[in-house]
């Protein structure tokens, strides 16, 4: 396990699988937004929410899952980082954390993304690839805050832990892949029946 670190925090357009905005945030704790960062950020964080969507999408139809997708909090585990994904029909807020998470982390996360969604509702609506300055700005300040309640949450849970070794992003990429290929295969499978 090891010390708790909020890697990134995106916020997805369901429907395109498109980044609305998001953080990413360095060991240091300095955020940054994602949308104005390098290509390269900007490229891995697409690559990220279109691989969720895909599956996403895959289990609703495979599974049967409700169409409203206003479900509940996710959390996908891989080595000593998480995947918590909430979702609404028309949004998916992602953070990825690393290492062991605080006990209210679940509860700080719905609540927050809830305020989001809901005082941002007519602008995520009508998402079309780019907000409104006001509204990202707005959003940008949410996911901030949402941060800070994280970094509060841990601070006030701390004990005596060892940091972990941080795992590289491809580490993070190759485990979602897998998850992909898990699903094609199972698709192919059913197909075949």
């Amino acid at each position: 396990t090891g010390l708790f670190h909020v890697d990134r925090i995106l916020m997805v357009d369901r429907t395109s699988g498109t980044v609305i905005t998001g953080l990413r945030q360095d060991r240091d704790g300095t955020a940054t937004d994602t949308i104005n960062s390098t290509g390269s950020i900007q490229g891995e964080d697409q690559i990220v929410s279109g691989m969720l969507t895909a599956i996403m999408s895959f289990s609703q139809e495979a599974f049967g899952k409700d169409e409203g997708g206003g479900g509940e909090l996710s959390t996908l585990e891989f080595e000593n980082s998480q995947l918590h994904v909430k979702a609404t029909p028309l949004v998916l807020l992602v953070i990825r954390t690393i290492g062991t998470p605080p006990a209210k982390i679940n509860s700080i996360i719905e609540n927050r993304f809830d305020r989001m969604v809901t005082d941002n509702a007519d602008a995520l609506a009508s998402f079309d690839g780019r907000l409104p300055h006001a509204s990202r700005l707005e959003i940008q300040a949410q996911l901030r805050r949402l941060l800070r309640e994280l970094r509060k949450a841990e601070s006030d849970g701390v004990s005596a832990r060892k940091q972990g070794p941080r795992r590289p992003f491809m580490t993070f990429l190759m485990a979602l892949s897998g998850v992909i290929l898990a699903a094609l295969l199972l698709i192919a499978i059913l197909n075949a029946i």
